[in-house]
């Protein structure tokens, strides 16, 4: 039998770090211990995906993820504060480097998942950003093109984050996450819908796959998450 679940982040500061060095973290268990960057997008295209619930009550501005270098160059989503009333909550998705930005925004229900991705297209006549709720696109920025979007090896950090412009956080994610991926190819229609349900592995070529499905209780490492994406 497996075990199968989800993240709950409780707003108290905890976060994950996921650390953009192959094998640095458990050298004697990973395929690769070169410690090169898995993350870092460069001329890539970039997409995440994940469920994700905001809870029903009031809460403050707050990350789903993070990536940005020291010199700020990188791309996060972020929730903007909703009152106890809203039964929308807005996120949005931002990417810089440099002088130039591209920012989504789009509202999404709260006190249940959402399957929402959120990604860059480098082809030629795209390159814009999009949020993607369920299959539907529910937000599509203009065209910037970004000459390398180059991380430097910085940490993906999935609930929490530092000042981005004029985005402040007050509080780190509360709320429930599940399988959080990171792509550097932009994923079909058809992709998405087969694998929002289905459990995805490494030969879709996934950056990051986080499943969250971890045993409960107390052991060893209890405070590591196991990525399943092979790098």
């Amino acid at each position: 039998p497996s075990y199968t679940g989800y993240l709950t982040f409780q707003g108290d500061d905890r976060y994950i770090k996921v650390v953009d060095r192959s094998g640095v973290t458990f050298p004697s268990l990973s395929r690769k211990s070169d410690a090169a960057t898995v993350l870092n997008p460069t001329t890539n295209p970039i997409f995440v995906e994940c469920d994700v619930a905001i809870p029903d009550t009031a809460s403050g501005k707050q990350y789903l993820f993070h990536h940005m270098s020291s010199a700020g160059v990188g791309y996060a989503a972020y929730f903007e504060s909703s009152v106890l009333a809203a039964e929308n909550v807005d996120v949005n998705f931002v990417i810089t480097s440099g002088s130039l930005k591209l920012s989504n925004t789009a509202k999404i229900p709260k006190g249940k998942f959402n399957h929402l991705c959120f990604y860059y297209d480098t082809s030629v006549g795209k390159r814009r950003s999009y949020i993607v709720s369920g299959s539907e696109v529910v937000s599509t920025s203009d065209r910037v093109t970004f000459q390398n979007i180059d991380t430097e090896g910085a940490p993906l950090l999935i609930g929490s984050g530092s000042e981005l412009g004029s985005f402040v956080p007050t509080q780190t994610l509360s709320g429930s996450i599940n399988n959080f991926r990171v792509f550097h190819e932009v994923r079909t229609p058809s992709q998405i819908d087969r694998y929002t349900k289905r459990t995805l592995f490494a030969d879709q070529n996934p950056r990051v796959n986080f499943r969250f499905n971890e045993a409960t209780g107390s052991y060893t490492n209890s405070n590591t998450v196991l990525d399943h994406s092979g790098q």
